[in-house]
């Protein structure tokens, strides 16, 4: 019987195929009965922000259950914020000037696996100061959507929808769509900027590389769990006023982890403890997904009492700025999981 993860992997293989050449035929479409006027360079960050700001509502307002099998039930969800994404490079392209003929499928897709940071696969290269893209084979095409599949079936298997307590997960879903669209936006940005060549003859390069481990294996979560822990443990004293509610969330991410008993107990009197515990980020920064996964559990442990006190943000800030990420990633966060919590609520 196939898992849960190959489940998801299999069901949104069938849905991803052919995703991209339906988007450029749809967004073509739309753009020749729809004025272009204001589509330019300046436009490019509104671009981003609106299909951000409707990924993120999507995620947030899907039916979600804890487990995969609630993560399957949102498989039409997520297509949808995938398209999305497709969208807003093909979008972009327009913005940036690009012809529509140029926007072939082969593109958009090399656009799309570098903002995602999907590896094992290259369908962009620099040649002659331009972007070069060569049609697909059809054995690369199934070889880039059993990538993506992949990616972003254990994004969603590592996310609080799984780990941590079931009420947090629309934030989080809807925090993840709006940060990773951004990022992708960002990709498109940088690379449709610049001169791009088509050439129309088959992508089958021997040295591209299909291996697959970087995507395919689950990193070890024993550091990684105890790390995310001990932060929310820390952050849970910073503001001197500890909340039943907020240990309640500390111990059923501790249930939900895969650490040892020896581990738990240690936790459980790091939690009695007036002392804060060092915390090694370092083991995050190579991992965008858990760096974004321990922000989304620290925001959601800072309002578990109802507010986010200010020395709660200022922790939060600081944690964030040691991963990497920007005051505004943090402050729409922040937002976002405040508005999805008073929607559940």
């Amino acid at each position: 019987m196939a898992s849960p993860l190959n489940a998801i992997e299999t069901e949104l293989a069938k849905k991803m195929m052919g995703v991209f050449g339906s988007v450029i035929s749809n967004r073509a479409a739309y753009f020749q009965t729809h004025s272009q006027e204001g589509l330019d360079q300046k436009s490019v960050e509104s671009i981003i922000r609106k299909y951000a700001a409707v990924n993120a509502a999507i995620s947030g307002g899907a039916s979600l259950m804890p487990g995969p099998f609630g993560i399957a039930a949102a498989i039409p969800e997520i297509i949808l914020v995938i398209r999305n994404q497709i969208a807003m490079i093909y979008d972009i392209g327009r913005a940036e000037g690009k012809q529509p003929n140029l926007l072939k499928p082969e593109i958009l897709a090399g656009i799309f696996i570098a903002g995602a940071g999907i590896k094992g696969i290259q369908l962009l290269t620099v040649h002659s100061g331009k972007i070069l893209a060569k049609r697909a084979s059809p054995f690369l095409w199934q070889l880039l959507i059993s990538l993506i599949t992949k990616k972003v079936s254990q994004q969603l298997m590592r996310s609080m929808v799984v780990k941590c307590l079931p009420a947090v997960g629309a934030a989080a879903m809807a925090a993840w769509s709006n940060y990773s669209t951004h990022i992708i936006g960002k990709q498109a940005i940088a690379i449709l900027s610049q001169p791009i060549e088509y050439v129309d003859s088959e992508y089958t390069d021997p040295e591209i590389h299909p291996q697959t481990s970087d995507v395919v294996e689950l990193p070890p979560p024993l550091n990684l769990d105890l790390f995310r822990i001990v932060s929310l443990i820390n952050l849970m004293k910073v503001d001197q006023d500890i909340a039943i509610e907020e240990v309640q969330y500390i111990c059923t991410c501790m249930e939900k982890s895969n650490l040892s008993t020896s581990d738990k107990m240690g936790l459980l009197q790091a939690i009695k403890s007036d002392s804060k515990l060092t915390v090694n980020y370092s083991v995050f920064k190579d991992n965008p997904e858990e760096s974004l996964a321990l922000l989304m559990d620290l925001v959601a442990l800072a309002a578990r009492d109802g507010q986010v006190h200010l020395a709660e943000k200022l922790y939060i800030k600081q944690v964030g700025q040691t991963l990497g990420f920007t005051d505004s990633d943090i402050e729409d966060l922040i937002s976002l999981s405040s508005s999805f919590d008073k929607v559940l609520e």
